[in-house]
């Protein structure tokens, strides 16, 4: 008799890999049991290519549709990365925090349904096969669409603090660099698995001060990595516009993404560890 036996995830994430000082998880609803398969092997299983879909919301918000919650972020931007008359002269130089959220898209040329409050879009090129259990494939990806946005406008100083004005602000990808790399899924049991990513991002970061719409630009890079997040075949109803489905949930649970712009402080709450990261978005004057 041939008995084929494999083990899927126990409940909830496994702990990730550090491959530098931080760790982003995006929480979400938790899942996954202990799967024993005894009575034969699965069948073949083809991810189909297509688009992630995400939300960010601000601090202590909740989200939902259409299929992960990132927790909200805050950019700090330290001494020396935005010099003196940079929002024009007499400015001085600007330091501080700004908390993001996400600025829905509101439609994407890259799905035809509402995608509700959607901010970010992935997309994966390739179908990949994963034809048992543990066996593994890697396909390209691109981040498309980026769009976030300050929850409070941050405070522009001159003159060495005598005046003072606030600046909108908000984040999208550079329009004139692709944000590629890519995913490798690995299957762990009959529907789903673990995948780790790579992706060179290019974020253009806006001011904009209100009073006459004048705009500073910054273009910068950075190098995100995912390891060891959950991904699921099964898709909830509702979850996903139906035009941009596929048979592929980047997660249910909590996604870590690695970045060398971000620091981090840690909080546990109950039996989950999650992770409040502050990007440092570094500026080469």
């Amino acid at each position: 008799m041939n008995v084929c036996s494999r083990f899927g995830d126990v409940e909830g994430m496994e702990e990730s890999v550090m491959h530098s000082s931080i760790r982003l998880w995006i929480p979400t609803v938790a899942f996954g049991t202990l799967a024993i398969m005894l009575a034969g092997c699965p069948p073949a299983l083809t991810v189909q290519a297509g688009l992630d879909l995400y939300e960010t919301a601000a601090d202590n918000s909740k989200g939902g549709p259409p299929q992960v919650l990132i927790e909200a972020s805050i950019i700090e931007i330290d001494t020396g990365m935005i010099g003196a008359d940079f929002f024009g002269p007499g400015s001085d130089p600007f330091t501080g925090k700004i908390e993001l959220q996400g600025a829905p898209l509101g439609s994407s040329m890259y799905c035809d349904d509402d995608i509700g409050d959607t901010d970010t879009i992935i997309e994966r090129k390739q179908d990949a096969d994963l034809p048992n259990i543990n066996s593994s494939a890697t396909v390209p990806i691109e981040l498309l669409e980026l769009s976030l946005a300050c929850v409070v406008r941050p405070t522009i100083t001159y003159n060495g603090g005598s005046d003072s004005e606030q600046w909108d602000f908000r984040i999208i990808l550079t329009p004139e660099i692709q944000s590629t790399g890519n995913i490798t899924m690995r299957r762990t049991r009959v529907d789903g698995g673990l995948f780790d990513s790579t992706l060179d991002v290019y974020p253009r970061l806006i001011f904009t001060r209100p009073s006459d719409n004048e705009m500073r630009i910054l273009d910068i890079q950075d190098t995100l990595q995912t390891n060891r997040a959950p991904w699921l075949t099964n898709v909830p109803n509702g979850q996903v516009p139906t035009g941009c489905q596929t048979n592929f949930v980047p997660s249910l649970g909590k996604i870590p993404v690695i970045g060398s712009l971000f620091s981090r402080k840690v909080e546990m709450k109950g039996n989950d560890l999650i992770i409040f990261v502050t990007p440092r978005i570094i500026i080469n004057e």
